[in-house]
């Protein structure tokens, strides 16, 4: 049976949420298709920077950090 990867399979790859099967799966077709690699990339670096957002902020308004950051990627 042939399953679409979506970008929420790349999601739960960055967060470490799929077992190895899906993983190898993943992996591989990161490796074949340059969309999904960007977007695996892209993923990682937002989930880096959601990181050091939480980790920095020095108030309960890290959400505002969140919504400011992705504003400016929309942008």
């Amino acid at each position: 049976m042939i399953e679409t990867i979506t970008q929420h399979d790349l999601v739960r790859l960055v967060y470490q949420e799929t077992d190895r099967t899906q993983t190898e799966i993943l992996k591989n077709e990161i490796l074949c298709d340059e969309g999904f690699a960007e977007s695996f990339y892209q993923f990682q670096e937002v989930k880096e920077q959601l990181n050091k957002m939480v980790l920095h902020s020095k108030s309960n308004s890290w959400t505002d950090k969140v919504s400011a950051y992705a504003q400016s990627k929309i942008s």
